[in-house]
């Protein structure tokens, strides 16, 4: 059988309705080899991934379900999501002195919706550019010790989440 648009994955179709979801339906696990969980919302988990082709690259991942699009969520979870995304890239900025946060949301790849949060720099590896999504491995105190930070700054008691979680 010919896949229906064959420049796409045969499972595809199968992979936007969730049928073939590589992230399943259960929340991630907390940690693993290449990132660590530095937020537990309400509607997403976030990671501070270690394989960066610079510090500051984390990835806000809908835990509720599958949904390919934020558009496939209630407006009010939509809006839930939209909130934990804006509080992960204001973390990251303010703990890496970002000059600039870029969220992407894509799914080309995995159509289970994500968010990237990458931080830019003044002294950026790349200006004005895209970054390669898998660089190299951080140095793993480094990247632990950002976790941590980042996670302090993302209780529920800072500041920082009162402002987000009206």
């Amino acid at each position: 059988m010919t896949a229906p648009f064959p420049d796409w994955p045969a499972d595809f179709v199968q992979r936007m309705d969730g049928r073939a979801c590589a992230c399943g339906s259960a929340p991630a696990p907390g940690d693993a080899g290449d990132r660590i969980r530095v937020y537990a919302g309400r509607v997403s988990d976030a990671f501070l991934m270690r394989h960066a082709a610079q510090r500051g690259y984390a990835v806000v991942v809908w835990k509720n379900g599958h949904a390919a699009e934020p558009a496939d969520l209630a407006p009010r979870d939509a809006d839930r999501y939209g909130r934990e995304v804006l509080l992960v890239g204001t973390a990251v900025r303010r703990h890496f002195a970002a000059l600039k946060i870029n969220y992407l949301t894509l799914g080309n790849q995995t159509p289970h919706l994500h968010t990237n949060v990458v931080a830019r720099y003044a002294d950026d590896v790349a200006p004005g550019a895209l970054l390669d999504p898998v660089g190299a491995a951080l140095p793993e105190d480094r990247w632990r010790a950002d976790a941590a930070a980042l996670r302090a700054l993302l209780t529920g008691e800072s500041p920082l989440v009162r402002r987000w979680d009206e």
